[in-house]
């Protein structure tokens, strides 16, 4: 087929001048000599551009195939990296559970839930201790990731003792490790999201609840927060601080939790 290539547009070439000439010298047109050297001409005419179209299926499906190849070595690739990527954060993660557990379980002493991920995976920790509450947690996911912020989406979020569902949660953390969201609150527990440790797109962060004495009943926030929520293209209402003490059987949808609040009603 390479060689074709390469003949294919001489023989058109060959053929188209034997044609130019032929008219061009021979005399008399009228000799059954001419009829058949004419027919010869255009039955190699036919040949040549069936050759060349032959070539031209056979150079689209090498190009086709060649995209494929480009498209399955490119996949393999990103496999390895996260391969990588996944060895690398179960490292940080086994090394932080195994120092910080116990810390973990006195901070959030109502049960919390512990993830590492990164672009492509994330890995859930110790997602059966919190039993008042239930986390779709495989449909957790960091959404967005900058310098200085990130956005968690939690797909549905359950508290038990009073049946309140939370659906399409986003949480905007400033990109520094031991910043936490909030503003959840039920019965006094509190919902928080707290980043434990970043490095590059690798990220490890906790899911916790505890108690709380007092809840907040008015609070600023930074407008930075506000500018990458704008940036991110976040749909839902920020909360400030939500207590669903006196509600049960409800559910609540597309609301934004946040750090970056600054308390003001001390």
């Amino acid at each position: 087929m390479k060689y074709l290539n390469i003949l294919s547009p001489i023989f058109v070439g060959v053929i188209a001048f034997l044609t130019i000439s032929v008219d061009h010298i021979w005399r008399d047109k009228r000799t059954n000599v001419y009829n058949r050297i004419k027919k010869i001409l255009i039955a190699s005419i036919i040949i040549a551009v069936f050759i060349n179209v032959i070539i031209a299926v056979n150079n689209e499906s090498m190009i086709k195939n060649l995209n494929t190849t480009i498209s399955n070595l490119t996949q393999k690739v990103a496999t390895l990296e996260n391969q990588n990527n996944i060895l690398s954060i179960l490292n940080r993660m086994a090394s932080y559970i195994s120092n910080d557990y116990e810390s973990l379980s006195k901070k959030y002493p109502n049960g919390y839930y512990l993830f590492a991920t990164n672009k492509y995976t994330i890995i859930p920790s110790n997602t059966d201790s919190a039993k008042n509450f239930t986390l779709d947690w495989e449909n957790c996911k960091v959404n967005k990731i900058t310098d200085s912020f990130l956005h968690i989406i939690l797909k549905s979020f359950t508290y038990l003792p009073k049946n309140i569902k939370i659906e399409d949660l986003n949480i905007i953390l400033e990109r520094k490790v031991g910043t936490t969201a909030d503003g959840i609150f039920m019965n006094h527990i509190g919902l928080f999201v707290e980043l434990l440790d970043e490095r590059k797109d690798e990220l490890v962060y906790v899911i916790g609840f505890k108690m709380v004495e007092k809840i907040p009943e008015k609070r600023e926030l930074d407008q930075k927060v506000k500018i990458f929520k704008e940036f991110a293209g976040i749909k839902g209402a920020l909360i400030s601080a939500f207590d669903t003490n006196i509600s049960e059987y409800i559910t609540m949808k597309n609301f934004i939790l946040t750090s970056g609040w600054k308390v003001v009603d001390n």
